[in-house]
C-alpha cells in the first residue's frame, strides 16, 4: 500500500505541478519554488530521462555548429550532477535511513519509480505524440487562410 501511495504521489507531483512547471506556466508568480529555471524534480527518472535530457538539450544546434560544443557539454554535466545527486538520494540515503528496512525501502522506491515512469512514458507519448498528429512547415504556418477557411476572418 505504502509503494501505491508512493507511486501516486510521484505522478501526481511530476505531472501535476512539476509539467506546469516545466512548461514554464506559473514563472509569472517569480516565486522560485515552482519557476521552471528551478524546478527540481523529485527523481529525474532514469529510462525517461534518457529520452528527455537529449530532447532539451537541443543537439541539433551544436551538432549543425549554431552553438559550441562546450555549451552542449556543460549543460550535459550539470544534467549529470543533477541526476547523480537525486538518484542517490532515492535510492542510497532514504533506504540508509530507513535502517534495518533498507531493501523493502530500495524495492519500493525504485517500484514506485518504475510505475511513474511507465505512466509518465505513456502519458508523453500518447498525449504528446499521437499518431495522427499534423505537422505544418513554416510556409503552412504563415500563409494567410483563404476567405471562408477559418483563421478568424
Amino acid at each position: 500500500m505504502s509503494t501505491a501511495c508512493l507511486a501516486l504521489s510521484k505522478i501526481l507531483e511530476n505531472w501535476e505541478i512539476g509539467h506546469n512547471v516545466m512548461h514554464g506556466q506559473w514563472d509569472w508568480m517569480r516565486d522560485p519554488e515552482i519557476h521552471s529555471s528551478h524546478w527540481e524534480w523529485d527523481t529525474y527518472m532514469l529510462f525517461f530521462d534518457l529520452m528527455l535530457v537529449p530532447y532539451g538539450m537541443e543537439l541539433e544546434k551544436a551538432l549543425e555548429g549554431e552553438e559550441p560544443l562546450g555549451g552542449l557539454l556543460a549543460r550535459l554535466s550539470a544534467a549529470a550532477r543533477k541526476t547523480t545527486r537525486l538518484a542517490a538520494k532515492e535510492y542510497l540515503l532514504f533506504p540508509l535511513l530507513s535502517g534495518p528496512s533498507f531493501l523493502p525501502t530500495l524495492i519500493g522506491n525504485l517500484t514506485a519509480g518504475t510505475v511513474r515512469n511507465v505512466w509518465s512514458a505513456g502519458i508523453v507519448i500518447c498525449g504528446h505524440f499521437p499518431a495522427d498528429t499534423a505537422v505544418f512547415d513554416e510556409a503552412q504556418i504563415t500563409r494567410p487562410c483563404p476567405p471562408g477557411k477559418g483563421g478568424g476572418g
